[in-house]
């Protein structure tokens, strides 16, 4: 405390700046950190789009995977190797329709929704068309199902991978795009953060120079004038 008590003015003052700069620096490094955080954060949100970008990319392997089946329904020699084969156009046809549901679910934007209105109506168009196909080979009418095939389905078939397509597109834009928004707000605070603590130590220390040189001027002033009045 005697200590405290001899200490010259401008020294206390040097010290409570001090003090200030490095309180200052503490809370800024703790922003720091905190930001980066929120930068992670961010990146885990984004990551929904990888899950909406893969669902969509097997929907559409899943569409050709298909169109390989039914051609191959009309190839089968036996009708336990048919009934084989529809089974896993059935069974495909249900994974098809939980990962369009999953996905119809999991759209965030207007635009991914309205996008998904053509997948919707390709899908429609293309299991009624293979509707049609699985009964004519199932009456024994194989030509026709071909013919229908290469006339109908299959084109009904590309179109919907083609609005397929679109929509992964668009879902790995808003992918890129969320991570780089996330990137650059957390690049655009660290800089500003870096900028206070720069420019608040710099006005500090400019500050306490200031001062301790008026102290000191004003104390050899009035040493000054006890030595003249001695």
């Amino acid at each position: 405390m005697a200590y405290r008590n001899r200490m010259p003015v401008g020294a206390k003052l040097v010290l409570s700046f001090g003090f200030m700069v490095v309180s200052l620096i503490v809370v800024c490094a703790a922003a720091w950190v905190t930001f980066d955080r929120i930068e992670r954060t961010a990146a885990r949100v984004a990551e929904k789009y990888v899950v909406q970008v893969t669902r969509i990319s097997d929907a559409q392997a899943l569409m050709l995977r298909l169109s390989l089946e039914a051609r191959h329904a009309m190839l089968v020699k036996t009708p336990q190797e048919l009934e084989e084969t529809l089974g896993r156009i059935g069974a495909a046809r249900t994974s098809m329709l939980a990962l369009l549901s999953e996905f119809e679910g999991n759209i965030s934007t207007d635009t991914g929704r309205e996008k998904f209105k053509a997948v919707r109506e390709a899908d429609i168009l293309f299991w009624k068309l293979a509707g049609e196909v699985v009964g004519k080979i199932k009456a024994g009418q194989v030509d026709a199902a071909f013919a229908q095939l290469k006339s109908e389905l299959v084109p009904a078939r590309d179109t919907m991978v083609a609005a397929i397509g679109e929509q992964r597109t668009w879902q790995t834009h808003l992918m890129v795009e969320a991570v780089a928004d996330a990137r650059s707000t957390a690049d655009r605070t660290k800089q500003g953060l870096l900028i206070a603590v720069v420019a608040t130590v710099a006005i500090a220390l400019w500050a306490g120079v200031s001062i301790t040189r008026m102290l000191r001027g004003a104390f050899r002033r009035a040493i000054g004038v006890t030595q003249d009045i001695a």
